[in-house]
Formats: structure tokens, sequence, C-alpha cells
């Protein structure tokens, strides 16, 4: 689901914006926090059957990968979704919007102890923690060469392995909860899981009531600061969006002024020619774009686990067989190797042969995003890896060229060791050597092929 303006309880604040709550209220940001929410275990999640707003604690732990990926996109105002992505209109915000933005959306599988549910991060809380907008970041990909919306950035590894309090509407229709607020604050979390999430399974369930007056609807600049040789607890972060930054102003103008964004653009490039402080601002905001670049990097094979499930790798297809059961079901099995020489075993499943039996070619070097990770359990292995990658929907290749892979290889097995029994019964080894003798057997049973029975010789 994606937000619309009718959702206007929704807060707009971010995990680093809370100290704003604070000023001048006789309440502390924990008890706005939890304000009318009921406090609630991850376990409990899955009892609950109606939409309720809740607060928990819990550990950002993978990406749920979605068909839609991580970004959608919305009107350059409020959140909602652009009904035509190339397409201008006028948002029911009033906002007329000449070309949609890429918003974040991302699904990620919080953990608690053993509980695990899926929440949906939106917009404001994934920049506020990443530090840079969804424009920004997929205008870099595009940059890069990159323009499919289901590779995920490294940078959003960001928003992993974090332990937050969560402000969430639990939405059991769709099995998710929908993040309106969090904050990941040492102290701040461990006064909302000591002093309202209960363990073992049960929770207070009274909701937290703030009645406003007058005393704490004044406010006090002075209550922002620390106390003295104190540090600050929170923090408020501002995204500057430097890309588009002549569209943006000029949306903030209520009335229809009829300025030119192309005078002003012009003017703007004149700017940047002939002023030094310019000039240094673009220097500085160019070579920023580049580091974001320079680090999307790839992972090694000898790496891969089933603790996330983004792996973005740079390989070699080495191989590439087909296999068909006694059903006549074929699949495609592969061996991939990376530029360290590691290799790892794949499978297409007939579902998805049709998306790739065209796009994989032996030998082929490419980037592997998004390949599902499973133990290695085929009946024949080809590696000493023990998981396994499955392509599926959401996974993605692209063709590269890579130099440091080197080309197809064999990795020959010594026939003393084959001999002497050091090899696993469930592998498939490359051997050379001399045929010395052929003999054909020929099957009794109707329809089955010739067996064919070699001697081999090695070159020693």
């Amino acid at each position: 689901m994606l937000p619309t303006n009718e959702q206007k309880e929704k807060p707009t604040q971010s995990a680093k914006s809370l100290s704003n709550w604070s000023c001048g209220s006789q309440y502390s940001p924990v008890e706005r926090f939890v304000h009318n929410a009921k406090f609630m275990s991850l376990s409990q999640f899955c009892k609950i059957k109606h939409e309720t707003l809740c607060v928990t604690v819990a550990t950002t732990l993978k990406f749920a990968v979605s068909k839609y990926g991580w970004f959608y996109y919305g009107c350059t105002r409020c959140s909602s979704k652009a009904p035509n992505p190339e397409k201008a209109y006028e948002c029911s915000c009033g906002q007329n919007v000449e070309q949609p933005i890429p918003r974040y959306k991302i699904e990620i599988y919080v953990s608690n102890g053993e509980s695990k549910y899926r929440f949906v991060f939106w917009d404001s809380e994934c920049a506020a923690i990443l530090g840079m907008t969804a424009e920004f970041m997929h205008n870099s990909m595009v940059e890069n060469g990159e323009d499919d919306p289901m590779v995920y950035p490294d940078e959003l590894e960001m928003l992993l392995n974090k332990k937050m309090a969560f402000r969430v509407k639990v939405q059991p229709t769709f099995s998710q909860a929908s993040v309106w607020k969090l904050c990941d604050d040492e102290a701040f979390v461990k006064e909302i899981e000591n002093d309202y999430i209960v363990e073992d399974n049960q929770s207070k369930t009274e909701y937290a009531k703030l009645v406003p007056n007058k005393e704490n609807l004044e406010t006090s600049a002075v209550s922002m600061l620390p106390m003295p040789g104190q540090n600050p607890r929170f923090a408020q972060l501002y995204v500057y969006d430097t890309k588009n930054e002549i569209e943006n102003r000029m949306h903030g103008f209520r009335s229809k002024s009829g300025v030119d964004v192309n005078i002003v653009r012009k003017l703007s490039e004149m700017l940047y020619e002939h002023n030094v402080h310019a000039q240094s601002f673009r220097m500085a905001r160019d070579r920023l774009c580049e580091e974001v670049k320079m680090s999307r990097k790839v992972d090694s094979v000898k790496d891969i686990n089933d603790s996330k499930e983004t792996w973005r790798l740079a390989v070699r297809i080495m191989d590439v067989w087909s296999v068909v059961n006694n059903k006549g079901i074929e699949h495609l099995e592969m061996i991939v190797m990376d530029s360290l020489g590691d290799r790892i075993q794949v499978l297409i499943r007939h579902d998805h042969l049709m998306k790739w039996k065209e796009v994989i070619k032996e030998n082929m070097t490419c980037i592997i995003n998004n390949g599902s990770v499973y133990n290695n359990d085929f009946q024949w292995k080809v590696c000493d890896h023990s998981k396994k990658i499955v392509l599926l929907g959401g996974t993605t290749t692209k063709a590269i060229e890579l130099q440091n892979i080197p080309p197809k290889g064999y990795f020959f097995k010594d026939f003393g060791e084959i001999l002497q029994g050091k090899c696993k019964t469930d592998r498939l080894e490359d051997i050379i050597g001399a045929v010395s003798e052929i003999n054909h057997i020929q099957s009794n049973t109707p329809g089955k092929k010739v067996v064919v029975s070699v001697v081999l010789k090695d070159l020693k």
C-alpha cells in the first residue's frame, strides 16, 4: 500500500527529528512517541486481527525483496503515489507535478528474539537514516549505468542491523506493519524497552494518553539545549536536493508567477561559471556523487550465506547445462566464478526458464542482483560451496565486461586422489587422460540408452 493524503494522522518526523517534541513540554520525547499507542512485543503482532497502532522495539534483519523494488514515484511535495511516473499531473495536495520523483518504500524483516515481522519503511524515515533522498540515490545509479529498480543500492545496507523503537500501524490483512515513527537513539530505545515493552510474550495493554493544556503548549528554545557537560541526545537532519534545486525552489511559490525555468537555469549556469564559491560547491557535489557511485561494491562468492537476501555478485558463467527429470521437466544449472576464483552453483527452475534461457550465455561476465540463497542440496555438486544461488523473478542480471575474472577454465583432479578415495561421492570433477579402452554395454531394458564405459589413463 502506498500513502495517500487521507493518511493525515501519519506524522512527518523521522528518526533524528524528535528533539522538536520536547520544546517546552512537560512530557518527554518518549511520552510523545508512545502517545495513544498500544505497547506490544513483536511476538504478539501475529495475533492482531484488526489494524492497530503499536509501539515496539526490534532490530532490522534483512530486506524483503518485493516485485516493485525499493522505491515508488510520487508527488514532489507530499508522499502520495503518482498515477503515472512518466506524466505530469496535479496532485490532490494541490501541487502541479511536472515530473514525479522516486521516494523510498522499503520492506524489511525485523526481529526480536525468535519473533520476526515485515515492516514497511517510508520515504522520510529512510532519508533521515541514509542522509540522501531516494531521487539522489536513483539518479546516481542511473548515471552509473544501472536503471533496474530491482537492484538494491549498497547504501541501503545502512538500514540493517539497527535496534530501534518503532511506532507502527500493524496491518494484519497484509501481514505487515507500516512504520510511522522510529528512533535508533540508544537511551531512547532502552527507555521504551524497559518502561513499556514487557518480555515473555506479554505486553502492557493500556494506551498512553497526553492531555494538552496551556502549560505544555508553551515553547522554550532553552529546553532544546543539552545540560552543561552533556552531549545532545537528538539531532535534526536536513536533506537538500541539489540535483533539482531550481525546480524545487520554484515549486515553493504558491502563486503562479510565470517565471521561465530555462531563464533561471541559464542564470544558475552563469553563476557556476563565474562565481568561485559556486564552483567550489559544484566540485564538492560532483565528488560526492562519484563517491556514491564507487561505493556500490560487489560481494565475494566465498562470503555468501543466508544472513541476507540482496547479494550483489560480479561473476563469469563458467558452464551451463540443462537437466531433465524423469517427468520431462527441465531446469538449468550453472557454475559461476568471481575474480578471487571462488565458485558457486546456480539453479534456474522450470517456471523461470523462459526469462533466463535467452539471457544466460556460457563464458559471459555479468552482475547478479537479488539471487536467493539456499543450502547446496544438489544431487551432484560441482564445487565445495555450502550454498547455492537460485535465480527467481526478482533476480536481475546485467552483462558487463569484467577483465579481472579469468576465462572459462578447468579444475582437474589427480587420478591418484580419486583412486585413494579422497574425492566426495556426490561431487562432479574435471579429469584429463587418455582413453585406453572402450566398452559398449547394451541395456536389456527396451527404450533405454546404451551405456558406454571407458578406461582412462593419466598422462604421468
